[in-house]
This record gives structure tokens, sequence and C-alpha cells, in this order.
């Protein structure tokens, strides 16, 4: 007796680009995501310095909240691109 036939999801990643594998694709992952992280918690870091540093002075508030929202923002980009897609792939190697 023959099978019944399953519909099959087709790989996305196999659609886009059938000679990267999945491995290849987590490597070029890593390359992009991983330098920006690091750099978006560099700049946050940064950040949050400047705006300490002008919070201090008496005529510094708008140059405060300027860098406590790109010092934000950093923490932000840099928390997200490393939950969504460092840390996955860095979980599966292990």
């Amino acid at each position: 007796m023959r099978r019944p036939r399953t519909l099959r999801t087709p790989n996305v990643r196999s659609i886009a680009n059938p000679d990267l594998t999945d491995s290849a694709m987590d490597n070029i992952i890593l390359i992009i995501f991983g330098p920006l992280c690091t750099l978006a918690l560099g700049l946050g870091i940064f950040s949050f310095l400047r705006a300490t540093k002008h919070a201090r002075r008496p005529d510094g508030e708008g140059k405060m909240i300027t860098w406590a929202i790109i010092g934000l923002a950093g923490f932000v980009f840099s928390l997200v691109s490393f939950v969504y897609f460092l840390l996955p792939i860095i979980i599966a190697r292990l």
C-alpha cells in the first residue's frame, strides 16, 4: 500500500540561494551581526558616558537628552541583534 503524500514546506534558504548551506548562512550572519552588535554596544556605552558628562553642566540638558537617546538606541539595537540573530546560532553550535 502506498503511503499518502504529505505537503512539505520548502526551505526558504534553499529557494533563495541553493548553493548556501545552513552553516554557511550562519557564518555570514555571525560575520555581519557580530561586529554590528559590538559596535552598537560600544556606541551605547560611549553615548551614556557623554550624557553623564553633559548632565553635570548647567546648560547641558539638550545635549544630555540627545546623547541618552543615542545611547538607548545603541543598547536596544545591540540587545535585539544578539537575542534574535547571534544567540540562536551560538546555542545551536553548542
